[in-house]
Order: structure tokens, then C-alpha cells, then sequence
């Protein structure tokens, strides 16, 4: 069973006191690196992970908690289009709650899940492309393609991602 450390030689089940210490020690690590970022001018993107791959930032509510209880300028929230649909919420959720602070989006389809170029899942590239828009987001979008099946020849995912893109912009 999962366990955190109370006491040296003592631990107790995996319970909020656990994630407590893990949230306060994921904040004041990732201030420390805002901290050294803000010295040499960068900005820090905090990236929602699928609930399977973080118990600490999964989705709009935590990442708006974190990015509040940092309150550093060198730090903004960051969407991952998979993660995003997986947890029911939209580009406009993370617009009007973080506005600014909103910094970068790895805008990818999904099926829901996998990072797959855009055409090979089921997500909303055109309606999402509208709520940036309408919100004037003016932060990074990148494509974050990492499924397998295009291993043996990446840049035709990359190729048909920009091509979908084209479309919809036009």
C-alpha cells in the first residue's frame, strides 16, 4: 500500500494528511523554480495531467488552486487538450477562470485519450479554435503528438495536424 513517512520508522496509510504534505511540497517546489525562472525572465507553463497521472493537478479547480496559492508571475496554467476533455471541461472554462494566466495549450485530439494528430480522434478542434478566439487567448499552442502509431514517420502527423488547422482557419 502507498504510505507517507510521519515520523522516521512511522507511516500511515495514503490519506489527506499525505496529500496535504504532497501538495505543499509540489507548491513550494515549483515556487522555488519560479523563483530561478523569474531571474532569467521565463515563464513557467503548470501542465493538468490526466487524473491517472497526478493526484495533484488534474483539472481547472486544482490548477486554479495552485496557480492562486503561488501567486508568482513567473508561473501560468497550461492545458493539455486530453486531460482537459477527459475531466468534461473546454478551453472557455480555462479562459474565463485564469484569462492571463493561461500561457500555453498542447492542442492535440484525442480519442478521448492519446496525443494523436488532429483528424484521428473526436475532439473539437474547430470549437476550441472558436473559444481561444473569442477570449483573445494570445499564449503558445503547440502540437504535443506522442501516440505510437506514428513513430516510423512523425512528420506526416505533423503534416496532417497543420493541414486540419488550415482548414478550420480558413
Amino acid at each position: 500500500t502507498a504510505c507517507c513517512s510521519k515520523n522516521s520508522g512511522e507511516s500511515v496509510s495514503m490519506t489527506s494528511v499525505c496529500h496535504e504534505e504532497a501538495w505543499k511540497w509540489a507548491r513550494d517546489g515549483i515556487y522555488d523554480l519560479a523563483e530561478l525562472a523569474k531571474i532569467h525572465g521565463i515563464t513557467l507553463a503548470l501542465e493538468v495531467l490526466r487524473r491517472d497521472e497526478s493526484n495533484l493537478v488534474y483539472n481547472l479547480p486544482t490548477l486554479s488552486q495552485m496557480l492562486d496559492e503561488l501567486k508568482h508571475d513567473s508561473v501560468g496554467g497550461m492545458i493539455d487538450t486530453i486531460p482537459m476533455a477527459l475531466a468534461g471541461e473546454r478551453p472557455a472554462d480555462y479562459l474565463q477562470a485564469l484569462g492571463e494566466r493561461l500561457v500555453h495549450v498542447h492542442f492535440i485530439d484525442g480519442a478521448p485519450r492519446g496525443h494523436l494528430a488532429w483528424g484521428d480522434g473526436i475532439l473539437d478542434m474547430q470549437g476550441y479554435l472558436e473559444e481561444f478566439s473569442r477570449y483573445h487567448y494570445k499564449g503558445y499552442l503547440s502540437l504535443e503528438i506522442t501516440d505510437g502509431r506514428y513513430y516510423m514517420d512523425p512528420t506526416q502527423s505533423v503534416r496532417q495536424s497543420v493541414n486540419a488547422l488550415y482548414k478550420v482557419l480558413k
